[in-house]
């Protein structure tokens, strides 16, 4: 409930308020992918892969510049472990950090 919460309040503060079911989707799969793989992921690449997320989610993207930049990150990581990473768990960490922090709130939400 707690992370509900978070995102919901991250949505609203960022004019995303019309995505918080695919935001919660994409959230969800990357929950099921982390604790599936979890097992298999190197510290190391689960350490990158935090980075460069949370660079993105940093950035000010707007929120197609930011599907894009999770497909090259999904490319990037798509052979670490047996599943396959895709830009939709790439978008779910996003979220789930996101949600964390609280303190990142700049999400560009025009399409230019």
């Amino acid at each position: 409930m707690k992370t509900l919460s978070r995102l919901q309040r991250y949505c609203s503060k960022n004019g995303l308020d019309n995505l918080i079911v695919p935001i919660c989707d994409f959230k969800t799969s990357w929950d099921i992918w982390r604790t599936v793989e979890r097992h298999f992921l190197a510290s190391t690449d689960y350490i990158l892969l935090e980075q460069k997320t949370t660079t993105l989610l940093q950035a000010g993207l707007t929120i197609d510049r930011m599907v894009e930049e999770a497909k090259e990150v999904a490319k990037q990581f798509s052979g670490i472990t047996g599943t396959p990473l895709t830009p939709e768990h790439v978008m779910g960490l996003l979220f789930s950090l996101a949600a964390q922090s609280g303190a990142i709130t700049n999400v560009n939400v025009s399409t230019a």
